[in-house]
């Protein structure tokens, strides 16, 4: 409780963020990337300042912040196999964030994933976030790490929080291409009517 009240007065420290929504990774147990640093802390969003955070806590914390601009891809790692992702520029990017506009993410992500095999033995759920910063290149935000079977509860709560959060940030990089995409139309239509004028 102490961990998870000092990571929210993190976030709620940071100037020009107001986080909409806040997820505190899950750490129960010892992976080596956990130790490397490669799975953050608490990842939190500002759908009105449009920037993504990212925390590292440990002796000293570490806060990174982008703009949803900055966000390329997002996908959904079980065990180290992807299962569904969503890319700035990829086809499949534009079926699942489309899927998550018109509200049917479950519908679009269910029909890549698959059948799931109750058998299956999984210990880790990762959302892995590919930013535009060559020094940070992603992060990974951990949502299941123990061993258990799907199907079973521990193994649904991991991974239906892991593709609530993918469809948000499926939204936000849409969003993105949406803007860029007007930008550069309106940018043309300017050159067009440049080009009238000096033929007039």
């Amino acid at each position: 409780k102490k961990g998870e009240d000092k990571l929210r007065s993190i976030f709620n420290d940071l100037e020009e963020f107001s986080a909409d929504e806040i997820y505190l990774s899950v750490k129960t147990g010892f992976a080596s990337d956990i130790l490397l640093g490669n799975v953050v802390s608490a990842v939190g969003f500002d759908k009105n300042n449009k920037k993504i955070c990212f925390v590292n806590e440990g002796k000293v914390n570490v806060v990174k912040m982008y703009s949803f601009n900055d966000i390329m891809e997002s996908e959904i790692v079980i065990d180290g196999n992807t299962i569904v992702k969503t890319s700035a520029t990829s086809a499949i990017g534009r079926a699942v964030v489309g899927g998550v506009l018109t509200g049917g993410v479950g519908a679009v992500i269910g029909g890549v994933t698959g059948k799931k095999s109750h058998n299956e033995v999984v210990k880790k759920i990762d959302l892995k976030i590919c930013v535009n910063d060559s020094s940070n290149p992603f992060y990974k935000i951990r949502f299941l790490d123990t061993e258990c079977k799907k199907g079973d509860y521990i193994y649904n709560d991991g991974y239906e929080k892991a593709e609530k959060w993918h469809g948000i940030i499926s939204t936000f990089i849409k969003q993105s291409e949406l803007k860029e995409s007007k930008k550069e139309s309106v940018s043309t239509d300017i050159n067009d009517l440049l080009k009238l004028k000096e033929l007039l």
